[in-house]
């Protein structure tokens, strides 16, 4: 789809309500500007937020470069026999804490599509497709998926790109992968994850039934974000039966999303348990933490934060783990989560 006609979509779902930046209703840092009018034939569009340094150091880790390539070292490598065989070489990195289930990594970009960071060794049956927010350079997420698969348990972590900065459904993109992944026969569940807007294509692209040929492979995290109104039905009904678990990490200090539709959208999903069985909250987390982008455009401020980046998206992961869509890692302290 052309941008001016996801921005012209986008212009139609913002004129219906108000709502959390990049999602039907609102705009942000992460959103679009300036309400409908600034969407006027795909007009208005400012660029994207650019990710910060570290973001595109977390991507300079390539799997085929050194000596040591992706899979080559077994799952039952030790940690020392480990860092004995990458010590020198690219995937050799800095700042790991142990134990963890592995604690390397390495990145395959596929051009224009999708960006994967593998867990070095391969470890777990668990892959994380996600989406990042609008009008942000989908690699300002690079270190929260190098994260997942350092150490939350995570085999392998997709980076769906986002062309200008406005995520796509990218359905046939998520086909693809589930595919590739499933012909490997080590990976048995998927987290489809997104940031703000992204929380939106996420659902969307969980909705497609054929993505899953066993119900409930497939579960949903929203992160700073929800789902279109629109789609509330067919995700409630989904929860209902079975077939999908979804999740809400939001953050206390976020100024860009809509506190009422984030309540009604975790009223509609909790089910018998209710919004606290399905949601937790970051404290000193803000709206852009959960990338590491610089701001350059945001309609409204956003919340001052009390953690830093990194410590927001580990703390994000740990709250995916502790409502059950992450395995998790061993030796983790612990955020500290409110439940809502």
């Amino acid at each position: 789809m052309a941008l001016a006609a996801l921005a012209a979509a986008l212009a139609a779902a913002l004129a219906a309500g108000g709502g959390a930046a990049g999602q039907p209703g609102g705009a942000g840092a992460g959103g679009p500007p300036g309400g409908a009018a600034g969407f006027a034939g795909g007009a208005g569009l400012p660029p994207a937020n650019p990710p910060l340094p570290d973001a595109l150091a977390a991507l300079r880790v390539l799997c085929e470069a050194g000596p040591v390539a992706a899979g080559e070292l077994g799952g039952d490598t030790g940690v020392e026999e480990l860092e004995t065989a990458l010590e020198g070489s690219p995937l050799e990195l800095a700042n790991v804490t142990v134990p963890a289930p592995h604690t390397h990594y390495c990145v395959e970009r596929e051009g224009g599509n999708w960006t994967s960071f593998l867990a070095q060794p391969p470890a777990g049956n668990t892959s994380l497709v996600f989406w990042g927010g609008g009008l942000v350079e989908s690699d300002a997420y690079a270190p929260l998926m190098r994260a997942a698969v350092q150490g939350f348990g995570v085999r392998v972590a997709h980076l769906l790109d986002s062309p200008g900065g406005v995520p796509e459904p990218a359905v046939e993109a998520a086909r693809t992968l589930i595919e590739r992944d499933r012909a490997g026969g080590e990976i048995r569940q998927w987290v489809f994850a997104g940031h703000s807007m992204g929380s939106v294509m996420a659902a969307k692209a969980a909705l497609s039934g054929d993505l899953g040929t066993v119900p409930g492979e497939v579960s949903l995290a929203f992160l700073g974000g929800y789902p279109a109104p629109d789609d509330l039905p067919a995700l409630t009904s989904a929860v209902d039966d079975g077939n999908l678990t979804v999740a809400f990490v939001s953050a206390s200090e976020d100024g860009i999303i809509n506190g009422t539709n984030l309540a009604a959208a975790e009223a509609a999903l909790g089910g018998e348990g209710g919004a606290v069985s399905i949601s937790l909250e970051i404290p000193g987390g803000n709206h852009a933490g959960f990338g590491s982008y610089k701001v350059n455009f945001e309609l409204r401020p956003d919340g001052q934060a009390a953690l830093l980046p990194e410590e927001q998206q580990d703390a994000a992961l740990e709250a995916l783990a502790v409502l059950g869509l992450l395995p998790g890692r061993p030796g983790m302290a612990g955020a500290d989560f409110t439940g809502r």
